[in-house]
């Protein structure tokens, strides 16, 4: 895992490196409701953070991976919800990113921002060989809410 991580760094992604780690942006962006939003993988450490600020953390090893056709999604549970951070390509070349937060129970949305500036994100290069994918019986609920409870 680091491995491919390191080699993120190499291609100019955004990292910054310190003393004892590397820290890599996998996430970051301006959204439509003027909030910065960052996801920064810390070794084997997520750390979600709005406005600057640690709002949680949360070990990698607990993380999948949704691939799909045109995009993936890093599904990321915390306190009884799914963070849900997406990228999609279109067909026409433009690429969407967002954050999503479903109820880990009933599916509902809790929370749904669009990065609209400064957007920087590497969920689309992210490799089931170093993230864990989604199990089916979870790929299948999330099918089934994702048609039921719509952003």
């Amino acid at each position: 895992m680091k491995g491919y991580f390191l080699s993120l760094c190499l291609m100019g992604l955004s990292a910054v490196a310190s003393a004892n780690e590397t820290l890599i942006t996998l996430f970051e962006c301006k959204t439509n409701k003027n909030q910065q939003l960052n996801l920064v993988l810390s070794g084997s450490t997520l750390n979600f953070m709005r406005q600057g600020e640690v709002e949680y953390q949360q070990d990698l090893s607990a993380t999948y991976l949704h691939s799909y056709a045109n995009g993936q999604q890093l599904m990321v549970p915390h306190n009884g919800n799914w963070h849900l951070f997406e990228e999609t390509q279109s067909t026409t070349g433009f690429t969407h990113v967002e954050l999503l937060v479903r109820n880990a129970e009933s599916g509902k949305v809790m929370e749904f921002q669009e990065c609209e500036s400064e957007v920087n994100s590497v969920i689309g290069l992210l490799s089931p060989e170093e993230i864990t994918p989604i199990p089916d019986d979870l790929a299948d609920w999330l099918f089934e809410v994702s048609n039921k409870y719509l952003p």
